[in-house]
């Protein structure tokens, strides 16, 4: 299964229900999916939740500013495995990566991780961004980095020379490829 070209964007959520609001969510058991080119903007809680699954890849997806610093349960990426002995023997996931992602966030408060991501998934050529702060794991071969992008008030794409570049991501156009724009002349 393929989740692939998504604008989820500007909503939020009630105190009280905090833990309900996720861009994607790959609840316990999602396995084998490709998540993929995708673009979550002020999308909630957090970006992308990752709990126990198996196989799953997450790719060349922009995460921007989807977590804020009310919520200290979430960041941008939750990645969180609640397995093992202490609950139960579940199995812990094994086989998910995310790879080519721009993650970035301008809440000086904003958190990257909420846990350590190597116990629910690799992580490599990855570009994380935040101006106030730095996440304490980037994984293999990924950068802590400015992304560049050409102008966040008026679009999402990156400037000609975006780091984001050098690690494989590829530019898309989620408007388009959604189909909620007019096609471009």
């Amino acid at each position: 299964t393929v989740i692939s070209n998504n604008f989820v964007h500007d909503y939020t959520y009630r105190d009280d229900h905090v833990n309900a609001v996720v861009g994607i969510y790959l609840d316990e058991g999602s396995s084998e999916l490709r998540v993929k080119n995708n673009l979550l903007s002020g999308a909630g809680a957090t970006s992308l939740a990752l709990g126990i699954g198996f196989n799953n890849r997450i790719e060349n997806n922009v995460f921007i500013d989807n977590q804020n610093s009310k919520d200290v349960w979430h960041g941008q990426l939750q990645l969180r495995a609640y397995c093992g002995p202490e609950y139960g023997g579940k199995e812990c996931p094994a086989g998910n990566s995310l790879t080519r992602n721009v993650v970035y966030s301008s809440d000086p408060e904003g958190k990257i991780f909420v846990v350590e991501p190597q116990e629910v998934a690799s992580l490599s050529n990855n570009i994380f961004f935040n101006p106030y702060n730095s996440p304490a794991v980037y994984g293999s071969d990924s950068l802590f980095a400015d992304p560049l992008f050409e102008d966040l008030s008026q679009g999402f794409d990156l400037q000609p020379g975006s780091p984001a570049f050098s690690l494989g991501f590829t530019e898309f156009d989620i408007l388009q490829d959604t189909g909620l724009a007019a096609p471009r002349k």
